[in-house]
């Protein structure tokens, strides 16, 4: 072996190492978070919610305000930008997967996401931070975000929910997270803790095609949001078919949770919601016509009103005839599929009849 050749494997063995210190084990459970930093008060809700936009062309170190308008996971959010939404990645950090198509929730990544929240809201005003790279492959923005003078994307890394990541020529910040890494490794914060034990109770279901039933005998089951699995978001008829896209353990109420899908619409239930066997009760005979993040246009015959649920009463605005916009949830209210529909403006619900597929255009 020459002596060049021996140089180049040992760098190859330090570079495998550098990389396994930042892997995370992967069992979904709930932990206990550290105390966030002291964050400044939220600004006010955005007003604006676009569906599409090209990216922002931003010169090598600018710092630009944006405004939240959803928090993803724990290292990723979609914001407001003069009128156009962006998704956002969190440069030079990575936090577990929360909904990974195979595995389903890594280990702490709900907590990630939780502890993300715990010191950013929907509505602030954050600064984005470019380095060199623009975008991901994704098509996600490369940002460090800050909240007044408080560096998120370090606060991950020092609570020991996220790992510190480093890709050539975005290393500004490389010294400082590999202090509060090692920090955290010290401490034993997050991912460098002790692994829960397993819990004792096995999950009732696996990836798998399943129906809803209703424990009480109601017509509908409740659907739960996928954030911190306790808000309803809607219902659907009991008796859909639906598909088991995801799996948790929650060591707070001690049972595992379900993220079911129909067309790529989802949300959260438990075991006594669900059953392999078709139940009694039939589905309504109402198949759902689009999938989520589905392109529409609202029906070009005439206005649209939108209303603040499904089959609810208060129209939250209208829309002209054959506005586009994005569809994000799915409903089930007065024996028809409600559509949530995002456009440059509030969001709300319109029964599915109301829109039509946006056709691509050629060329």
């Amino acid at each position: 072996m020459t002596k060049h050749t021996r140089l180049w494997t040992a760098v190859l063995v330090l570079a495998l190492l550098l990389v396994a210190c930042d892997t995370a084990p992967s069992i979904p459970t709930s932990t206990p978070m550290p105390a966030p930093t002291a964050i400044p008060a939220s600004s006010p809700t955005p007003t604006t919610r676009p569906t599409a936009a090209p990216p922002p062309t931003a010169q090598p170190g600018s710092r630009t305000e944006a405004l939240v308008t959803e928090i993803d996971d724990g290292d990723t959010i979609l914001v407001d930008i003069d009128s156009i939404e962006y998704r956002v990645r969190f440069l030079g950090i990575d936090t577990p997967e929360t909904h990974h198509p195979e595995i389903g929730a890594d280990w702490l990544g709900y907590e990630a996401t939780d502890y993300l929240k715990s010191m950013l809201s929907v509505g602030d005003t954050v600064i984005l931070e470019k380095e060199i790279s623009e975008m991901d492959h994704y098509g996600r923005l490369l940002r460090h975000v800050w909240k007044g003078d408080v560096h998120l994307n370090a606060e991950m890394v020092k609570s020991g929910l996220a790992s510190a990541t480093f890709y050539d020529p975005d290393l500004k910040y490389e010294d400082e997270f590999r202090t509060l890494r090692k920090a955290a490794m010290k401490a034993g914060l997050g991912m460098w803790g002790p692994r829960p034990t397993p819990p004792a109770a096995k999950q009732e279901f696996e990836h798998e095609t399943v129906y809803l039933v209703s424990p009480t005998g109601q017509d509908t089951v409740p659907l739960l949001d996928d954030a911190n699995r306790g808000e309803v978001l809607f219902a659907w008829p009991a008796g859909q078919e639906v598909y088991v896209q995801d799996i948790y353990w929650d060591a707070a109420s001690a049972r595992w949770w379900y993220w079911v899908a129909v067309k790529g619409f989802t949300g959260w239930t438990t075991a006594e919601s669900l059953s392999r066997d078709k139940p009694a009760v039939t589905a309504p005979d109402a198949p759902v016509l689009y999938d989520n993040y589905q392109e529409v246009l609202t029906d070009p015959a005439g206005p649209v009103k939108l209303y603040d649920a499904p089959g609810g009463a208060t129209v939250v605005r209208e829309l002209a005839p054959g506005t586009p916009g994005t569809l994000s949830r799915l409903g089930w209210a007065n024996s028809q599929w409600w559509v949530l529909i995002a456009v440059n403006g509030p969001d709300g619900w319109l029964t599915q009849d109301a829109v039509q597929p946006k056709l691509r255009e050629s060329g």
